[in-house]
């Protein structure tokens, strides 16, 4: 099954998530076309590709151990995970790359959004922007970096939203 496509900004690429070989990672494939080449190991059910506006850095989620947030820097290859409180899911990148904003239950059980500045460091804490009595989901930040649109998830019903990530 592919699923949660995503640009690739600086490349012609579409990277999505996929189960091959009994692993579920993420993987790209040009706009034309061809063989797919796989992006991750598929250590944990890997999807939700987002990018920095310069294709430098990726965010994607991750469930290896528990369900994780890892950011890899493309021209490094370096991965770094958020510091896990709670799960983490459905990364979206700040296109300028100085945060990222995702789905966690850090608190009350429940999942709200979260915005964490980026570089990552000791000092940096996690803040939350959405408190709902239910939960919220699939953020996506605006190209100017002002606003998040996300669902949130009342019963069965799901409805639009729009917040400042101020």
């Amino acid at each position: 099954v592919d699923q949660h496509p995503a640009w690739a900004p600086s490349q012609p690429r579409i990277f999505f998530s996929s189960e091959r070989d009994r692993a579920v990672a993420l993987w790209s494939v040009s706009p034309e076309g061809g063989p797919p080449r796989q992006i991750t190991l598929g250590t944990g059910s890997e999807g939700h590709p987002s990018f920095s506006a310069d294709g430098a850095r990726l965010a994607y989620a991750t469930a290896r151990a528990d369900e994780d947030v890892v950011l890899l820097d493309d021209r490094t290859g370096v991965e770094q995970r958020l510091p896990s409180e709670g799960d983490q899911s459905m990364p979206a990148l700040v296109p300028d790359g100085t945060g990222v904003v995702y789905v966690s239950d850090h608190q009350q059980s429940k999942e709200d959004l979260w915005y964490l500045p980026l570089p990552l460091s000791d000092e940096v804490r996690p803040r939350r922007i959405t408190d709902h009595p239910d939960a919220a989901s699939h953020p996506v930040v605006s190209p100017d970096g002002q606003w998040i649109a996300y669902y949130r998830i009342i019963a069965d019903q799901r409805d639009l939203w729009l917040v400042s990530l101020e």
